[in-house]
């Protein structure tokens, strides 16, 4: 029997993404075959870290959920602060699933700040937390009452890298919409250079839509040719794929059909709804902007509606991703009892609040 250990060697070396999750599966089945609890222990602990970097976030859940039971068991084996960290990453994917009910998600952000308290942190952890969960259900009063929070509170261990908070600075101020705070946040990120695994990867397609518009149509086309670079082809960057989509859908239609369609084979086998959902939307954005009654295209056999001659009537691919767009905005809606969802699909369409 392969050692677990190795497995778990190999896939550090690996790029994020389907076959590292994989290595990390198996090693968790060779651990349990070997009934070393802590080896068992150390596989998921990378499963989660590898589920969350490649754009399969559900794979998380019951990894990190075993990770509990076994820390809560073997106390003295098990790294408080790892277990803290991969409970921010739990937090996070939680709101990409509308069948994760509200309430649920509040346990998981109190059961985040006693982690966080225990280690003595959480004093700007958990406003930051809170301010994201409050950002994805659209209430800005929470956002505004968590962002004041976090601003005035000294990092702590738990906090974020400096690139991801000034990432997610940038977001509040979209979110809040102030396109001109937005700009100037994430330019001075691109400014300084910060970055990180994520970052300007994200920075880039958070601006396009703000820079457009203030009219800065010139610098909007700069950040996208090299923000769709930083993000083509990877599955854990499909929300900024989708800002790519939007943004070419504004500008070039024509050229968004190749965009479109080397992401939306992962966009329709992702089970990260959040960021289907903006994909779907973003498509639905671009068939609506298309001139002709058809377009070719070289989508996959497995792709839905698939043509073996490629010719698609733009009508008909307009219907099916807003179908998909507003039913998934309906369940976020219904999740969080807003609107909030339903109506930035309209906004994105065009089609007013």
């Amino acid at each position: 029997m392969t050692d677990p250990y190795e497995l778990l060697e190999q896939q550090e070396d690996m790029d994020y993404g389907p076959e590292r999750v994989a290595a990390a599966e198996e090693a968790v089945r060779l651990a349990d075959l070997s009934g070393d609890g802590e080896a068992s222990y150390d596989a998921r602990i990378a499963l989660v870290e590898a589920a969350t970097m490649s754009g399969q976030a559900e794979k998380m859940f019951p990894a990190f959920a075993w990770c509990q039971h076994y820390a809560a068991q073997h106390p003295d084996e098990v790294d408080d602060f790892t277990l803290a960290w991969d409970h921010k990453w739990v937090l996070s994917a939680a709101q990409q699933f509308p069948q994760f009910p509200l309430g649920r998600v509040h346990e998981l952000h109190a059961s985040y700040a006693q982690y966080a308290r225990k280690l003595g942190a959480g004093a700007s952890s958990i406003p930051y937390m809170q301010m994201q969960l409050a950002m994805h259900t659209g209430d800005h009063a929470a956002a505004q009452r968590a962002f004041t929070v976090w601003q005035f509170a000294k990092d702590d261990l738990l906090s974020d890298c400096s690139a991801c908070e000034a990432q997610t600075h940038a977001e509040y101020h979209l979110f809040m919409g102030d396109d001109a705070a937005c700009l100037k946040q994430g330019q001075a990120i691109l400014k300084k250079r910060m970055g990180c695994a994520e970052i300007p990867h994200l920075t880039y397609g958070t601006l396009l839509q703000p820079l457009l518009r203030q009219g800065e149509h010139e610098l909007a086309l700069g950040y996208a040719v090299k923000g769709r670079k930083m993000v083509e082809g990877n599955p854990d960057f499909l929300r900024t794929q989708a800002e790519h989509l939007e943004f070419l859908a504004l500008t070039d239609p024509a050229a968004g059909l190749d965009w479109y369609a080397r992401h939306l084979p992962w966009a329709e086998q992702s089970r990260e709804r959040l960021s289907q959902m903006n994909y779907q939307a973003a498509s639905a954005l671009l068939f609506s902007k298309l001139e002709g009654e058809t377009v070719t295209l070289a989508l996959p056999p497995e792709a839905e509606g698939w043509q073996q001659g490629g010719e698609y009537s733009v009508s008909e691919r307009l219907v099916l991703h807003l179908s998909k767009a507003r039913s998934l905005a309906a369940q976020f809606d219904g999740r969080n009892g807003t609107p909030y969802y339903t109506q930035k699909l309209a906004q994105t369409l065009g089609e007013g609040a």
